[in-house]
């Protein structure tokens, strides 16, 4: 279902109640389940990763990912034995509806998005463009005067 690739990654960098329950739920709803929650951690720490710079988000999203859904450390408790609350993890998450035509309908929006940017940018470059070979000339041979 998932490479190893991402296997590998959930295992190394997720608390493992909770990559154990995001398997879960993958299993009984499919694979869309991600996505519910991806969703739900970034909605969870929205103002936060809204106030960092780009390498701040990355080393936030390294650590402090979970913290959203981390209980008190309790005064006995030991040092990286961080308890989180799942079950509300996972209800946030699975409340979050997701559907695979819900998934299309997005990825068919992003293309055509991409499609006209794409457009956009030829347009702008070529009418950018139109006097660039004259220009080329004189550019390479400053001391050359253009001939007629």
């Amino acid at each position: 279902m998932l490479g190893n690739r991402s296997n590998s990654l959930l295992f190394l960098r997720f608390p493992l109640d909770i990559v154990f329950r995001i398997y879960d739920n993958c299993l009984a709803n499919g694979i869309e389940a991600i996505f519910g929650f991806s969703i739900m951690l970034l909605k969870k720490n929205e103002t936060t990763l809204l106030s960092l710079k780009f390498d701040e988000i990355l080393a936030f999203l390294n650590t402090k990912l979970f913290d959203c859904y981390l209980l008190d450390p309790e005064p006995n408790g030991e040092a990286g034995a961080s308890k989180y609350m799942v079950d509300e993890f996972v209800h946030d998450a699975v409340s979050l509806r997701i559907t695979p035509f819900m998934l299309d309908s997005y990825r068919h929006e992003y293309e055509d998005l991409v499609v006209s940017i794409h457009l956009m940018l030829v347009l702008t470059g070529n009418e950018l463009n139109c006097g660039l070979p004259a220009r080329d000339k004189q550019t390479r041979h400053p001391n050359r005067r253009a001939e007629k």
